[in-house]
């Protein structure tokens, strides 16, 4: 493990400290001790006491908030059972697992409120909730988790649950705030406050100011740079009035400006090679090609012979051994990994092979002592990281309310404007290289993901709310909500290491490798370099996304008997959803805006070396409407416009950019001769244009113009880097009902009981994950609604003159249409990726909470116990997705082959599967020991143990983190003004993976199947294949810290 700081000396000091407290503390006498502090929410849009609400509900005050340093929703989910929180593809890659149901793909399952106002959102280039889901939590109040549908109560968002953030209001007399935090990590906080009344009482204020610097825990090896520093500063200002006893207004505005490097995360190596099903084969989904290995071979195949390209073998061992597991390559056959031996098999990891096999990583996730970080750098700053995130968030809400003796109106009005630019390497490979230069990083791909982003939200909620004497109240209320994201990419996806790279061999050495005789599918020579160059070409691409929502939404409580309450609650919900991004001047090029080539389009077949240096290093365009042969096949001999490329043009290219397309009609990727006749192109409109003619050259490509020494003249206008496109745009209409029953039984006075049942849905939609490279194509991108129902019982207890409180629940998720990612053909015949909602699945659970202050006092002082418990258990029903993917079917063990249009595909199952990201187990638990002293101080001290058990990490279960133990100290000394606190996070140092991540492996392992290599014409049974590698993140370590504050007037 890589960069953590040691804490030895001075945690052994720290704790002697605390030893000697403690005996202290002993001989000090204490008073008594009272009940269970009543816990005040507005969780049901209205005040009530905890213990009175019929559903699971979780809440933090501004106590427990500032002791426990809880920041963010992170740090929310850690302290609650039923929550868990993942970063995955991105830092926006956010995602909150809730009662089991993690959001891979789609909207969030829970919303975030603040001060009842809804400011979720979703990511765009990944599949999780964006950068707004994980901001920094100023000046909050108190934190209230509701678990369960509450689409009725929170809006849009709320599938499976909301946490809503209660801001502070002002004081009702003058005060100061000073707090302040320092750990051993270079970790620093400032917090300054001030509030109080002014023209009187008419008006109250509170500002608030806070500055953070924590440096990261983690160093990355290849630069040395340390990870996941994030720093910020952050303003908010609130302004309160009661006019009279019937009307207030609250008014708030933060702004917060932060930074965040990448977060350390680990690359897993393989450590197995998966089978292919048969059933693979058997569809052609899989192939094997022995003329390929051995074409790729250094030693002489009898039946080829003198095909061989010497250092191969050797340079593909390499190659794997730098992506499998040490530990696995030790079990294989010594014999098999000798380069010079014939039984030489190159290991799956190792390059382009027979499908038959895929490496993968399977198992339990090491601990982080175990892995290593390596993150590829930046070939934009050669030598440097890629800095993370760098964020401006603005937010302003007014929240007014009219009261009366049996009525209350409420206004919600909110805006948020978020503008952040984020960039990483999301394939967290980086490999070390003299080569590479200042570059450092040797890879031969790269995935630099690189968004600038700006996202403004507007919301106007407004209900009216019953107070009657009488059995029947309720509410009505209606949203308007909506949300622009402007979202430019200009990411890049670099592979030089495809099958179809000509230029160099797997040992580096220049070979001219005949078309037939396949290509290496590797080379040694890093491409950041190349990326570098490309760079100022890559012209930002859009994926935008427009939602337009609005929704009237009630609920009635009918009191059916004297301790009998019937409640019922719905949202009808109207939304329209705007998606924007690229479509491509020819529908079947394959590589989208950002996919960089720099040995050609994938699908492009393999060319000898020499033809490619002739070609000016290109070869010819993804884009080149002129054809050599009549509409009958017939060769001409000369050059002739293909009308038919060019009605496939859509109408939007022509218009955005009707100039352009006629350029690149008659410009190659490199400057071609012309015959000084001109051919007739007939655009959509019917405008006729005139355009050069070509001259035809040997092998049906065009003549190019040569310089000085006689070598084709690249075109300035480089358009070969990048895949032409235009903007288009796609829309969708959802509309649906959310109802929830409630039925609740009021046993005595400190006996609450209840039973629901609910309806939830999450809206379709469009998902752009796939629109780099596919386009914007409403059959690969549309979804249709999950939906989910669920029935619930449980009770809120009080025992023992309310000392002990015991709350629980059961519950019943009968969930379907889960969004998965499956496989059809694209315009040109060959298999595109497309989200289909393919799952269905159940979960059975339970959720326990306990608190226990005794009454009497222990070891001279008072104490508070709790407890919370979640267990779960979750499978999926009926989950069948279909791939052209034989890695897919490797990882899902299955494949039965299934005719989809004219081609074969593979239906996978992942059926009695357990769901991903979910545990079956989970506590948290806390115990607080108090000592009353003189002029009213409390000594005392907290502790917090955190378990949770194991989770697989995909929908496969072939990989999972390990269970973990977390124990958390703090000794404080509190008195009416000032608290000072000393705390241990992380007391025992356990380095446990908690969360893990992964993807298509485009820049460690990037591979082509077989088929596509050897032939020239690419095969539309076998698709681009990539490994699909995860990454571990790596956990916070021990920290030491001291917290103080200090509050003034009041």
């Amino acid at each position: 493990m890589s960069g953590v700081s040691g804490h030895t000396e001075r945690y052994c000091a720290c704790s002697r400290g605390v030893t000697w407290l403690l005996a202290a503390l002993l001989f000090v006498p204490a008073p008594a001790w009272p009940q269970v502090e009543e816990i005040i929410v507005t969780v049901r849009k209205k005040v009530e006491n905890l213990q009175d609400v019929p559903m699971s509900v979780t809440a933090f005050g501004v106590e427990a908030i500032q002791r426990k340093g809880i920041r963010d929703v992170a740090d929310v989910a850690r302290f609650t059972s039923s929550i868990q929180f993942d970063e995955s593809f991105a830092q926006s890659d956010t995602r909150i697992v809730v009662r089991g149901l993690s959001p891979t793909r789609g909207r969030q399952n829970v919303a975030l409120l603040v001060d009842g106002i809804d400011v979720s959102s979703e990511a765009i280039s990944s599949s999780g909730g964006s950068l707004l889901v994980n901001t920094r939590l100023i000046d909050i109040e108190r934190i209230e988790v509701v678990l369960g549908p509450q689409m009725a109560l929170y809006g849009r968002s709320a599938f499976n649950g909301a946490i809503q953030y209660i801001t502070r209001d002002p004081a009702d007399e003058f005060e100061t705030e000073l707090k302040a935090d320092v750990n051993d990590n270079r970790g620093y906080e400032l917090v300054g406050a001030v509030s109080g009344p002014i023209f009187g009482d008419a008006l109250g204020y509170r500002l608030n100011a806070t500055w953070w610097d924590q440096e990261g825990f983690y160093e990355n090896s290849v630069t040395h740079a340390t990870l996941g520093d994030d720093k910020g500063f952050g303003l908010a200002l609130t302004l309160k009035s009661e006019i009279g006893d019937h009307l207030s207004f609250k008014f708030r505005t933060e702004y917060t400006d932060d930074q965040s490097k990448p977060s350390p995360q680990a690359f897993l190596l393989f450590n197995t090679e998966l089978e292919t099903p048969q059933g693979a084969f058997d569809a052609g989904v899989a192939e094997c090609n022995p003329a390929f290995i051995a074409a790729l071979s250094d030693w002489d195949d009898p039946d080829n012979p003198g095909r061989g390209v010497p250092g191969n073998n050797q340079a593909l061992l390499d190659r794997a051994l730098r992506i499998l597991d040490p530990a696995f390559v030790a079990t294989l056959d010594p014999d098999t990994l000798d380069p010079d031996s014939p039984n030489f098999v190159i290991p799956a990891g190792g390059g382009a092979h027979c499908e038959e096999r895929t490496p993968a990583r399977v198992g339990q996730i090491p601990d982080g002592d175990d892995l290593k970080i390596a993150l590829g750098t930046n070939p934009a700053t050669p030598g440097k990281d890629y800095e993370g995130f760098d964020r401006e968030l603005l937010r302003l809400s007014l929240v007014a309310e009219w009261s009366s003796d049996r009525f209350s109106v409420t206004s919600l009005s909110g805006f948020t404007r978020d503008d952040n630019t984020e960039t990483q390497d999301t394939n967290s490979f980086g490999l070390p290289d003299e080569n590479a230069g200042v570059f450092l990083d040797g890879n031969v791909n790269t995935f630099a993901f690189n968004n600038e982003k700006t996202t403004t939200q507007f919301s106007q909620d407004l209900r009216i709310t019953t107070s009657f004497d009488g059995p029947v109240n309720g509410s009505l209320g209606a949203l308007y909500w909506n949300e622009d994201v402007e979202n430019g990419s200009k990411s890049i996806t670099t592979q030089a290491s495809g099958t179809h790279c000509i230029w160099s061999s797997a040992n580096g050495i220049l070979n001219i490798v005949g078309a037939n005789d396949g290509c290496t599918g590797f080379t040694a020579t890093p491409v950041a370099p190349f990326q570098a160059a490309a760079t100022p070409f890559r012209k930002t691409s859009p994926a935008d996304r427009e939602t337009d929502h609005w929704s009237v939404y009630g609920n009635l409580d009918v009191e059916l008997a004297e301790n009998w309450t019937l409640n019922f609650e719905g949202r009808y919900n109207n939304e329209d959803v705007r998606v924007d991004g690229p479509i491509f001047l020819d529908p079947g090029a394959s590589g989208g805006p950002g996919g960089l080539n720099p040995c050609g389009i994938f699908f492009r077949g393999c060319v000898p070396f020499d033809e490619y240096i002739a070609a000016g290093r290109f070869y010819d365009d993804a884009y080149f409407p002129w054809t050599d042969e009549d509409v009958d096949g017939n060769d001409i001999g000369v050059f002739r416009l293909e009308q038919e490329l060019i009605d496939q043009i859509p109408l939007q290219c022509w218009e955005q950019l009707g100039t352009s397309i006629l350029t690149s009609v008659q410009e190659g990727p490199a400057l071609i001769e012309t015959t000084g006749t001109q051919a007739t192109l007939i655009a959509p409109d019917g405008t006729i244009h005139m355009v050069d003619t070509p001259v035809l050259g040997g092998g049906g490509v065009a003549v190019k113009q040569l310089d000085a020494e006689g070598r084709a003249i690249a075109n300035p206008n480089h358009t070969d880097f990048f895949n032409p496109w235009c903007n288009d745009f796609l829309t969708k209409n959802d509309e649906w009902f959310s109802p929830k029953v409630t039925v609740e039984w009021r046993a005595t006075d400190d006996m609450l009981f209840y039973s629901s049942w609910s309806r939830a849905r999450k809206p379709g939609g469009f998902s752009l994950l796939t629109v780099g490279s596919s386009g914007l194509n409403r059959e690969l991108t549309e979804f249709e609604a999950e939906k989910m129902e669920v029935w619930e019982v449980g009770g809120n207890t009080a025992w023992l003159d309310n000392t002990v409180i015991v709350n629980g629940s059961l519950f019943f998720q009968d969930f379907t249409d889960k969004q998965a990612l499956t496989s059809t053909l694209g315009n040109d015949g060959r298999l595109v990726s497309k989200i289909e909602n393919a799952g269905s699945a159940e979960v059975w659970g339970a959720e326990l909470r306990v608190e226990w202050n005794p009454i009497s006092d222990f070891l001279r002082g008072n104490w508070r116990l709790s407890g919370s418990y979640t267990w779960l258990d979750t499978e999926y029903t009926d989950f069948t997705v279909e791939t052209g993917s034989p890695t897919t079917a490797a990882h899902a063990g299955n494949c039965t082959p299934t005719l989809v249009g004219t081609e074969t595909l593979c239906t996978v199952s992942y059926t009695g599967n357990d769901l991903e990201d979910a545990p079956e187990g989970a506590f948290i638990g806390s115990a607080g020991y108090y000592y009353a002293m003189p002029s009213n101080v409390t000594a005392y001290i907290e502790t917090d143990v955190i378990w949770q058990d194991k989770r697989f990490t995909d929908i496969t279960n072939n990989l999972w983190t390990n269970s973990y133990w977390l124990l958390n100290l703090r000794l404080g000394i509190q008195s009416e003004y000032w608290e000072t606190l000393f705390y241990i996070d992380n007391a025992l140092d356990d380095d446990t993976v908690q969360f893990s991540g992964g993807g298509p492996g485009l820049g460690c392992c990037f591979i082509l199947g077989s088929e596509i290599d050897v032939a020239r014409t690419p095969s539309t049974k076998v698709m681009v294949d990539l490994p699909l590698f995860s990454t571990a993140y790596l956990p916070r370590p021990r920290v030491i810290g001291f917290r103080m504050s200090f509050r003034f007037g009041g």
